[in-house]
């Protein structure tokens, strides 16, 4: 009892003349706020990785095995590591959902490795002759424009909603069916070998690809602006 009233008497000191003194409610919740606070930074920090990450994060790694076989033409391993790659793209989002471990850093590294996979293996289909260079640049075009503007937009402290709308995910859809279609043109048929119902099918997933990459890269442009606006706006209120 005594050393608590010392305590006390001690805080009451150490304020300022004329300075309020905090409740013992206020303080006692406020020492409730920092420990949770700290127990929440503890908990991201020993977090292990989530079964999402790990699918993710193999799609990274499978990337540079993707180029080294393609380059050195070992044409089943490389269609076989593409397929995969692409199955753990359309299957990760539907895994954080169902285990609950949805979270900001999955949300910012799936689409990163995303792009990485598809440009990467749109480069070296351009290179071989089994994509043109007018798909390959569109393609490009909008991934960098939704990549550098998320950028900008975490410099600007925007609120992001960091999900995919769905034009978004039906032009990644149709660009890995896409990819597919030529990777197993230049698996089976060496040398730009040709087969009608393999081009028709390639033609007609570059055509829906280029549709939906037009229509999300615009609607990407749209939501951009929109929260730029809003930004102003917050930081003009406060």
């Amino acid at each position: 009892m005594i050393l608590r009233m010392r305590d006390e008497t001690n805080d009451a000191d150490a304020r300022r003349p004329g300075e309020a003194r905090p409740s013992r409610t206020s303080r006692t919740s406020q020492g409730v706020a920092d420990e949770g606070n700290a127990a929440d930074a503890s908990f991201i920090s020993l977090r292990p990785l989530t079964a999402a990450n790990v699918l993710t994060i193999s799609r990274l790694v499978l990337m540079p095995v993707l180029v080294y076989c393609f380059l050195t033409e070992i044409r089943l391993w490389a269609f076989v590591i593409y397929c995969f790659a692409s199955f753990t793209d359309l299957i990760d989002g539907s895994v954080a959902r169902m285990f609950g471990t949805s979270s900001k850093s999955g949300a910012l590294l799936d689409p990163i490795a995303d792009k990485l996979l598809m440009q990467s293996t749109f480069l070296l289909l351009l290179i071989s002759g089994y994509l043109p260079l007018w798909f390959y640049c569109l393609a490009l075009l909008r991934d960098f424009m939704i990549v550098f503007g998320i950028i900008y937009l975490e410099i600007r402290k925007a609120k992001l909603p960091y999900r995919a709308i769905w034009p978004s995910k039906l032009a990644t859809l149709f660009q890995m069916f896409l990819a597919g279609f030529a990777l197993l043109r230049w698996f089976i048929y060496p040398g730009h070998g040709q087969i009608a119902w393999l081009m028709t099918t390639q033609n007609f997933m570059m055509f829906f690809s280029a549709i939906f990459i037009l229509v999300s890269g615009y609607q990407y442009f749209q939501t951009g602006i929109q929260i730029l606006r809003e930004n102003r706006t917050s930081l003009g209120n406060s």
